[in-house]
């Protein structure tokens, strides 16, 4: 299960990034099947890293050289871009993986 939100921000994000259509959908693809595969109450995934920060840094929308996804109960609530020298405490989520 996910919502438009993420959707969204997998097409406003990575199209900044450069991805194709195509790679976009398969993202959003695959970071809406990983929902099922979360067990606990919150978990952060790193499910892609860019070869360089996209965005603004410190501005008003995410930005950075890494995609993540949050889940909340089984649900893909949103993607975002992050910089790699975030801590991961920041995150808010009771698991954190890396993926990539």
């Amino acid at each position: 299960m996910s919502t438009s939100h993420a959707q969204e921000r997998v097409e406003e994000r990575l199209t900044q990034a450069g991805w194709s259509a195509a790679d976009r959908d398969k993202l959003y693809d695959f970071t809406s099947r990983w929902a099922v595969r979360t067990n606990t109450a919150s978990e952060a995934v790193r499910v892609a890293v860019l070869p360089e920060i996209v965005g603004t840094i410190y501005g008003d929308e995410s930005n950075g050289n890494e995609v993540w996804a949050i889940y909340r109960q089984r649900k893909l609530i949103t993607v975002f871009l992050r910089r790699h020298n975030q801590p991961d405490y920041k995150l808010r989520c009771d698991t954190v993986n890396r993926l990539i």
